[in-house]
């Protein structure tokens, strides 16, 4: 039985009620969920206690593997399970809540378990009070999916691709004085400097916009991805 507008289920209540008490548990540093109590949050799909959830996660994975306990493993393993099975628009604003702590946690998750959202990565991409470039983050992110899509989200993807592909240069080709009189470097957007026709840094490995060859090739095959998508709306609107 589920829960309706002019009534609740004893269930109902009884599971919100273990969902606050788990969700004050879990404020606790050393506090993790037993497998037990993980079965039961995955199973009743306890969204409220999303954040708590996954700052248990963040911190499992930041914990030195050698100091990793059997409750830090079991998050690492269950969590992922978890944001699977609540809903999508809880899970996509838990997990774009925090990728600074952890960004390669973060951007495994959103790949694995298809929370690509173009909204969310242009506001990333736009945050002009972000600590550290963005982009190089959205781009590992497009390469992830998201369940369904329609119209609106082709629009969005398009902008997205526009905004990656229209970003300024951070790096630099500057001229400088050698043994054997001028000649040109290219200054990756760390400082490293290397010879004018790398393309990308060898020593950190990234072009002139920031991005590894690697997110290059995702962002290329990004547009391949709308492309193919456009086709198929179309032929969807058509029938």
């Amino acid at each position: 039985m589920s829960a309706s507008a002019e009534n609740i289920t004893a269930d109902a209540l009884i599971a919100a009620e273990r969902a606050e008490r788990y969700r004050i548990q879990l404020e606790r540093p050393a506090t993790f969920p037993t497998e037990q109590n993980w079965e039961y949050i995955i199973n009743s799909r306890m969204e409220a206690i999303a954040p708590q959830l996954y700052r248990k996660y963040l911190l499992s994975y930041l914990t030195d593997k050698e100091l990793r306990t059997d409750f830090h493993q079991l998050t690492l393993t269950k969590f992922p399970e978890y944001i699977k099975a609540i809903d999508r628009e809880r899970a996509v604003d838990t997990i774009y809540s925090d990728i600074l702590s952890a960004p390669d946690a973060t951007i495994s998750l959103i790949i694995d378990c298809r929370l690509f959202d173009a909204d969310k990565l242009l506001s990333i991409l736009n945050n002009d009070k972000a600590e550290t470039d963005p982009a190089p983050f959205v781009a590992e992110c497009m390469a992830a999916y998201q369940p369904e899509y329609n119209d609106s989200d082709l629009r969005v993807m398009k902008q997205l691709y526009i905004s990656m592909r229209s970003l300024p240069p951070i790096g630099e080709i500057k001229e400088s004085r050698g043994i054997f009189g001028r000649e040109n470097k290219y200054i990756c957007p760390h400082g490293h400097i290397n010879n004018a026709d790398n393309e990308y840094c060898d020593t950190c490995g990234t072009n002139i916009y920031g991005f590894t060859e690697k997110q290059e090739a995702t962002i290329t095959s990004f547009k391949s991805r709308i492309n193919a998508l456009e086709k198929l709306l179309s032929n969807c609107n058509r029938s």
